[in-house]
């Protein structure tokens, strides 16, 4: 009894022991929660304007709070030093006062950036206040706050709590789980940040395209602020958002070892409510700034005028329309001997407000556009200047949906002022002068994050600290780069000279200069041919054997491989684009038509009730109709060559073309071509836009394939032929078989029966 007693007891400590290390884990990973919970508290209760600058703000004084609190502390700590005691020793009358006047002492907080918090606005005052109290108090406080630190007029709002209207108990709840976010309690190296980025993104999220672009993603700016190495001197935003692009410097900055105030940050920023918010995550990091007195746009009212730069790192809005009109900023300097940036979207503007802004004999900038800006033909002039120029350091175009609100692909530049070379943060550079490096990340989408919202979750794609290393090697690596050989590697990076750029036509399209490579196995001529011949004695062999196996034969697209010893040719010598339109109305329902990404047309799904057909192009028999679009439709490009003998119509944004003459190439071959895995990946790869990837028909023109002889390209196309059939065949037996045999199986179970 005494053994079975023991071992209860045992038990019971060990359950209440896992309880414990439970209870634990949980609290270091619920801090999320506890921040979803805050805003669950307000649903219903206040807009999303409202619930952000709330929830903000009570995080905001939490935090300073906080801050104050350490570093009353640590004004303790220092004093005792002074003393020679150590916390808990007893303390006389005289050192107690003495260490309660330091504490009094404001410098000793503004020395490191720490707001000496009066009564009014101390938050564990205000958390302890009566529920009916708190609304008119907080705003009173904060009115305070920003009375008397000038760097905070007009961040934060004001009568925010009392026109909210809340119920006391709502507003109690809501405080009562931000006073749960405790450094003491939640060992967080940056929890500031870590608190502030979740609101931050969370209002991103769920934010419109153009609500939500102050936010951009934490390791995007990870990503520039490693690249460019910001660690003294000026940095500037002119468009900086919630400030992260500041934050993350000093980061960095602070885990080289160095001092954030050897940094100066400037910025500006056009909406209000995120040029507060700007001002807000900043102070609560305490790192000193200049905003400017107000909102303000960069265009039109430039804050900093006479600033030169060291660091400029930014996040413009993407294809900014009506920036300016037609009439103003017309011969304005920043445009000075590049031209004047259309009003239609502000992509070069910003480009030239940055250089300009640029410290002209050393000045690096990191900033992020959109896709489109690479080859923009209106802004071709412009773009030819800044290559000519030699501003334009390093091309980097990212993966798609590493932004909360829209899953676009952008691109991010690098523009230097200096490319001769010399030391720099302990590297020998070397002089780079007339060459740019391009790099694609778009297959770098491995890793995901997600956000808990209101109503679902967002996943994303982020950059992890392997990653960010590894681009900043290529980075860092070519501008050191001492050997013979082109600095290159197919398919993820290559640095190309002026001459490579100015051929094609000023792009800077990555995958204009980045090597594609054909992966599939590769065959000489003759093994080819062999392949085919030994494909169909296979056929031949399994029809005999039994007709279910045939659907195991090769895949025959792999005996189109390489075709060395054939001429490569370019496809604009052989194809024409087609545009037919059913003007006359002769084409029907009956005949429209839609595509697969299995390279067939299919029947149209589409709801064409009020559409009139009029538009459609029509597609005759042995013509191709492609999609352009490439983002939307999986690795596959969506393609097919019509085979039947009648016409079919497509959409008007389809891509038709033919083939010029069907004696030199045939449609068959090339659309076995066109069928193999890696022509998608060549589409896909060769595929870039602004707001969505595409593979237009000059990309098609500039495919390369083999080019057998015609009477050997007809044989390819039979051998397939024959191997799909097969296939057909085999896969039809096996349907048939599936629903014979329990209908066989049912007759011989009756049968048994009726003889018993």
């Amino acid at each position: 009894m005494e053994k079975k007693s023991k071992n209860i007891k045992e038990s019971d400590i060990l359950h209440k022991a896992k309880k414990v290390i439970k209870k634990k884990v949980q609290k270091q990973q619920t801090l999320e929660d506890i921040l979803f919970e805050c805003r669950n508290k307000l649903r219903g209760n206040a807009n999303m304007t409202t619930k952000r600058d709330m929830l903000l703000t009570l995080v905001f004084l939490r935090f300073i709070c906080s801050r104050f609190n350490e570093q009353k502390e640590k004004i303790k700590a220092d004093v005792l030093s002074q003393l020679g005691k150590q916390v808990g020793d007893c303390l006389s009358a005289e050192e107690e006062d003495f260490i309660g006047v330091m504490q009094q002492n404001k410098s000793s907080y503004e020395q490191d950036g720490v707001f000496f918090l009066q009564d009014e606005y101390n938050w564990d005052r205000l958390n302890t206040l009566p529920a009916s109290d708190r609304a008119i108090s907080l705003d009173n406080g904060i009115t305070k706050l920003m009375e008397t630190e000038k760097n905070l007029k007009n961040a934060l709002p004001s009568n925010l709590f009392v026109n909210a209207r809340l119920e006391p108990a709502v507003l109690k709840g809501v405080m009562d789980d931000v006073n749960k976010i405790d450094p003491r309690n939640f060992k967080d190296v940056d929890l500031i940040g870590r608190v502030y980025e979740y609101f931050l993104q969370q209002f991103a999220v769920n934010a419109t395209k153009e609500d939500g672009e102050f936010y951009t993603p934490q390791s995007i700016v990870e990503l520039i602020a490693n690249l460019i190495e910001p660690y003294d001197g000026t940095i500037y935003d002119p468009c900086c958002g919630s400030g992260g692009m500041f934050v993350q410097s000093v980061r960095l900055i602070e885990a080289h070892g160095g001092n954030k105030r050897n940094v100066s940050v400037y910025g500006q920023e056009s909406d209000p409510d995120t040029y507060r918010l700007a001002k807000m995550n900043l102070a609560a990091r305490g790192i000193s700034y200049h905003l400017g007195d107000s909102n303000a746009s960069s265009f039109t009212n430039d804050k900093h005028p006479n600033l030169r730069a060291d660091y400029i790192m930014a996040n413009p809005p993407f294809n900014l329309k009506d920036w300016r009109t037609d009439e103003k900023l017309t011969k304005d300097i920043r445009w000075n001997g590049y031209g004047l940036p259309p009003v239609g979207n502000a992509n070069y503007a910003w480009i030239l407000h940055m250089l300009y802004h640029l410290d002209q004999t050393k000045g690096v900038a990191g900033f992020l556009l959109s896709n489109g800006a690479l080859e923009d033909e209106d802004t071709l002039a412009i773009r030819e200047q800044l290559i000519k120029n030699d501003k334009v350091e390093a091309i980097f175009v990212l993966p798609r949906e590493m932004f909360y609100s829209t899953d676009t692909s952008v691109s991010l530049w690098i523009l230097n002022q200096d490319k001769k070379g010399g030391l720099r943060n302990g590297r020998q550079l070397r002089n780079r002068e007339n060459e740019v490096l391009f790099v694609d990340l778009r297959t770098w989408n491995q890793n995901n994050s997600t956000i808990k919202t209101d109503k679902s979750k967002k996943t994303f794609v982020v950059f992890n600290e392997e990653q960010i290393k590894a681009i900043c090697d290529i980075y860092h690596g070519w501008q050191t780069y001492t050997e013979m050989e082109p600095y290159d590697k197919p398919e993820l990076y290559h640095a190309a000279s002026i001459d490579e750029i100015e051929a094609n036509g000023w792009s800077l399209v990555p995958s204009c200069y980045i090597k594609f490579v054909d992966k599939m196995p590769k065959y000489s001529k003759d093994r080819t041919i062999e392949m085919a011949t030994e494909t169909l004695a296979d056929i031949i062999n399994i029809e005999k054997d039994n007709i279910l196996t045939l659907k195991n034969a090769p895949d025959l697209s792999r005996v189109l491989g390489d075709c060395s010893g054939f001429p490569v040719v370019e496809l604009k010598d052989y194809i024409e684009e087609t545009d037919m339109r059913n003007t006359l109305g002769k084409y029907t329902l009956n005949n429209l038509r839609g595509l697969s990404i299995e390279k067939v047309f299919i029947q149209s799904k589409a709801n064409m009730m009020g559409v009139s057909l009029l538009p459609y192009k029509i597609v005759k028999p042995n013509q191709f109709c492609f999609v352009t679009i490439t983002s939307r439709n999986s690795d596959k490009i969506t393609l097919a060559l019509n085979t039947s003998e009648e016409d079919y119509i497509v959409s008007s944004s389809y891509v038709t073309f033919e083939i010029i003459d069907t004696k030199l190439l045939d449609p068959q071959f090339l659309l076995l071509w066109f069928k193999r895995p890696e022509f998608d990946r060549y589409a896909r790869f060769h595929s870039l836009g602004s707001a969505r990837e595409s593979f237009d028909y000059h990309n098609m023109e500039d495919v390369k394939i083999p080019l057998p002889p015609i009477e050997v390209q007809r044989s390819l196309v039979n051998i397939y032929r024959c191997a799909e059939e097969a296939k057909r065949i085999a896969e039809e037996a096996d349907r048939l078989s599936r629903e014979i045999c329990p209908a066989l199986m049912q007759h011989i179970i009756h049968e048994a029966e009726t003889k018993e």
